[in-house]
Parts: structure tokens; C-alpha cells; sequence
């Protein structure tokens, strides 16, 4: 199950790739892949897997419809690498300007807060 639950991670996250470079045959390939996912997984056995690739879909369809497709994050491990690194990044270049330390412990945890808000 957690196989599964990885592809269709892994799907999405290339679409959300994808979508953010422009590569709009690439993001129409990854949909396709991952409707199929839900539609093949008839079985009731695979019922929660397909719940959650549906999940993954109406993110999608959402960020479609509202014209927010380059704002999607990454899921899973991938997201939550993505997550620190930018998290890191944005320390750092506080540090670069000088910025007092206390200053940098609030602006980092604001920035964790609203992450993907901005």
C-alpha cells in the first residue's frame, strides 16, 4: 500500500515539476497516468488508495480551475526536502544581510507558517 501511495506521490510531484517549468505535454502525460490510477484500482481492496489518489487529482483540478497550478507544492519526502531547503535558504540569506538574530528566529518561523503562502 505504501508502494502504491508512492507512486501516485511521485506522479504528483512530477506534475507539480513539470507544471512550474511550463512543460504543459509533461503535466497532461502525469494527469492521464494519474486518472488512470484511480479508474484501474476498482477492486475494493485498493479503496483508500484510490481515495487518496483522488485527493491528489482534486488538488490538481482545484490549482486548474483557480489558476494556481505553479503554486502546488511537493508531496511526501520530496516535499519535505524541498521544505528545509528553502527553509535553509531563506536563513542564510537573512544571516547574509546582517540581520540580528532574534530578527531571523521570528522572520524563519513566520516563513514556516506561511510557507506556500507567498
Amino acid at each position: 500500500m505504501e508502494n502504491e501511495k508512492a507512486l501516485t506521490d511521485w506522479l504528483y510531484n512530477r506534475f507539480v515539476e513539470a507544471s512550474r517549468k511550463g512543460k504543459h505535454e509533461q503535466t497532461d502525460i502525469y494527469l492521464e497516468l494519474l486518472n488512470k490510477c484511480v479508474n484501474t484500482m476498482t477492486q475494493r481492496k485498493f479503496g483508500t488508495l484510490r481515495r487518496f489518489a483522488r485527493g491528489r487529482l482534486k488538488t490538481i483540478y482545484t490549482a486548474l480551475k483557480n489558476g494556481t497550478v505553479k503554486k502546488l507544492l511537493l508531496t511526501g519526502d520530496e516535499g519535505t526536502k524541498e521544505f528545509e531547503k528553502t527553509i535553509s535558504d531563506y536563513e542564510k540569506s537573512l544571516r547574509e544581510m546582517n540581520f540580528p538574530e532574534e530578527t531571523i528566529k521570528e522572520l524563519v518561523i513566520e516563513k514556516r507558517i506561511n510557507y506556500g503562502n507567498d
